[in-house]
Order: C-alpha cells, then sequence, then structure tokens
C-alpha cells in the first residue's frame, strides 16, 4: 500500500473513532441530596471535568442531606449551580484539550428541583414535582438501545415519583414499556425504599450498591473511593495541593466531610462510583451489571 493511501486509511479510522466515541457517549442523569454531607459537591465537582464524557440530562436536587440528618426539609439546586458556574470559567481551558464540553447555559437549564420530603409517604397523588417530571420526559426520549442510566446519590423519591405517575396514567403495560428506558445505580437506599420500588415496579436495571445484611455499612463498595488502599491522596493537603490549586472549579472542592475510619475527614466522594460504572472507558459493558465500571 501506498504511504498516501496508508496516511488516509489511517485518518479515516480515527476519525472513525473519534466519531463512535462521540455517539456512544452514555446518557446520565444525576439525583443528588447535595446540601448535607460536603461529598455531593465534590462528587459534582468532579463530574464536571468528566463532563465531555456524557451526554448529561438531568443534575436533580433531592431532599437535602440523609434523613434527620438537617434541621429543615430543603433542596438546594444553588450549589448545582455554582459548581456549573466554577466550570463555565474553565470550560475554556477544558476544551484546550478535548472536544465535547457542554455549555454552560446548557447545563444550567439541565438543574431541577425535587422534592424536599422523602419517602412512601411522599409518593403519589399530588406529590408530583419539576424533578420527577422533568425524569419521565427525558426517559421518553431515549430507547431500550439509549437508555438514561439515572444515577442516585441521595434519596429515590422523585425517581419512584415518576414511576408511580406512569404506572398511574399508562398502566402496567404503559409501566413496563417505560422502565426498559432506563438503568438505576443506587448508592445506599438513602430513602429506605429500593425493595418497595422494585416490587411495585418490576423488571427495572436496578443496581443497589450498598453492605451486606447485617454487616458493617463501611463494607459497601463505594466506600472505597476514601476507605483502604493510600489513605495520604485524601488528605487536605493533597487537596489543597492538587485540586485547589487547579483553578476556581478546584476551589470549590469542599475539605472536610465524614470519612471515619479515614483520619483524613477530607476527599470522600462516595456517590462518585455511580458515574463511574456508566463511564465509557471501552472495557465494560453497563449493560450487563456483573462487569465492573
Amino acid at each position: 500500500m501506498k504511504p498516501k493511501h496508508v496516511i488516509l486509511v489511517f485518518c479515516l479510522f480515527l476519525f472513525s473513532s473519534v466519531a463512535l466515541q462521540a455517539a456512544e457517549r452514555s446518557r446520565l442523569c444525576i439525583l443528588t441530596d447535595i446540601g448535607g454531607d460536603p461529598d455531593d459537591q465534590q462528587s459534582m465537582i468532579r463530574l464536571m471535568v468528566y463532563a465531555n464524557q456524557f451526554e448529561i440530562e438531568g443534575l436533580i436536587a433531592t431532599a437535602s442531606g440523609t434523613p434527620g440528618e438537617l434541621k429543615v426539609e430543603t433542596t438546594r439546586p444553588d450549589l448545582i449551580r455554582q459548581i456549573v458556574n466554577a466550570y463555565g470559567q474553565v470550560r475554556h481551558n477544558l476544551l484546550k484539550h478535548e472536544d465535547n464540553w457542554p455549555e454552560t447555559d446548557a447545563l444550567l437549564g439541565l438543574i431541577k428541583t425535587g422534592n424536599p420530603q422523602r419517602g412512601r409517604d411522599h409518593i403519589g397523588a399530588k406529590h408530583d414535582t419539576e424533578g420527577s417530571n422533568w425524569l419521565i420526559e427525558r426517559i421518553d426520549s431515549g430507547s431500550p438501545e439509549r437508555p438514561l442510566n439515572i444515577c442516585i446519590w441521595g434519596g429515590q423519591t422523585d425517581l419512584a415519583q415518576a414511576l408511580w405517575r406512569i404506572k398511574h396514567d399508562r398502566g402496567d403495560a404503559g409501566l413496563s414499556e417505560f422502565v426498559k428506558r432506563f438503568r438505576v445505580f443506587d448508592i445506599a437506599d438513602q430513602d429506605r425504599i429500593a425493595n418497595w420500588i422494585q416490587i411495585e415496579f418490576p423488571e427495572m436495571f436496578y443496581i443497589l450498591s450498598t453492605a451486606r445484611p447485617q454487616h458493617d455499612k463501611r463494607e459497601a463498595s463505594f466506600r472505597g473511593m476514601y476507605l483502604t488502599g493510600d489513605e495520604s491522596l485524601t488528605s487536605k493537603n493533597w487537596i489543597v495541593k492538587h485540586v485547589h490549586s487547579s483553578g476556581v472549579l478546584g476551589e470549590l472542592y469542599p475539605t472536610k466531610t465524614w470519612t471515619a475510619p479515614n483520619p483524613h475527614g477530607c476527599l470522600k466522594e462516595g456517590d462518585t462510583p455511580s458515574w463511574f460504572f456508566f463511564l465509557p472507558m471501552g472495557g465494560n459493558d453497563p449493560s450487563d451489571p456483573t462487569q465492573p465500571g
């Protein structure tokens, strides 16, 4: 083969590979209890520097904190907006390295508010939210071949409300078609309704990351983000040196979380594994939950 033909074939292969990667970016929707443990802010900041690897379709602020953690029932979409606006200030730098970084205004338009209350008592008639309605819209826009990947960092109440609405309005047949269009990765069953959801709305692709029954909750695999390994990489000194120094987005990275028995109380990111599972790295198939993320 002549050299110019080799170059042409290589360029066509490279172009095809880039186009394929862009076409295969996972659709992603985040449900976050941001406003409680600051590790949600940590995970959101990390997501921003991976934003070109996904088609982000929703950033939903659900009830803040874990049950009983806060004195008020609230949601904090403002914290998501703060992080997205900081991303907007560094986006021009990110574009120097790779393409497909979403526009700041587009991400801001994806921030929705969920239910400040949680649990089974707050699912049903008159409990629809901006967040639950947005979930329905985005799930309906996809297909079983191109599902929406839903990462639950906090509670599942808004997802459960969306499912209730579909079952109520479309019946069992409509629900059966609806659940084929999304996948769920749930961190820790925070609203304690995972079993009820899977019984009431069967046939879902639903991964629940939690410790085994009657075992220490710190045995859950997602806690590997900050437990075991070289824990010096989770220290405040490391974050200040390598993250805060990177610019206005990195400066927002919280340095105080709850990480016991990790002694540093800094880097946690307990929710990051939910979207790591759907990260298109080429070595795993998110449709097969037996494979690692």
